[in-house]
């Protein structure tokens, strides 16, 4: 009796749990948006936005592709630390894998203004649920000339 009971149990969290790892969706190839955010530095405040991410495949083994899209950062008291310009966030594998299945995922790239001067970005996606990835909470870093700036925001892929 007992043992007929725990094979039924197991069979149906052996369902519910395929069900639920079928029912999470893809972000690969979907475009990436960041919300605005803002952080404080020195005795002022930066302002990032992001026009929409666009998804491009890599030609490399081990990274799935790239995101691509423009910036704009605006600091207060510090206007000629403004820029604007293109963004690159590089997908790996194994991050991908990891957002995926729920678990928050690291990345990494570049920012290049529209004066040339590139600076190194990183963060981490940490998705809101476990079974929907495509939305969440970010936080992305931007290495400026005077350390690293924090940014604290949200993402959905669309």
């Amino acid at each position: 009796m007992y043992v007929k009971l725990l094979f039924t149990l197991f069979l149906s969290f052996s369902t519910a749990l395929a069900a639920s790892a079928a029912s999470v969706p893809d972000v690969i190839g979907r475009s990436l948006t960041i919300a605005p955010s803002s952080t404080r530095v020195f005795s002022g405040t930066a302002y990032l936005s992001f026009g929409s991410l666009s998804f491009k495949a890599a030609k490399s083994s081990g990274n799935l592709g790239v995101y691509s899209g423009t910036y704009k950062l605006k600091v207060t008291l510090y206007p000629w630390e403004n820029q604007t310009g293109t963004c690159d966030v590089v997908v790996s594998q194994a991050d991908t894998t990891k957002l995926q299945s729920g678990k928050p995922a690291s990345f990494n790239g570049k920012a290049t203004s529209t004066k040339g001067s590139v600076r190194s970005v990183s963060g981490m996606l940490y998705p809101k649920q476990v079974s929907d990835a495509s939305k969440g909470d970010v936080v992305f870093i931007v290495d400026s000339n005077k350390g690293k700036i924090e940014f604290k925001s949200s993402y959905e892929f669309r």
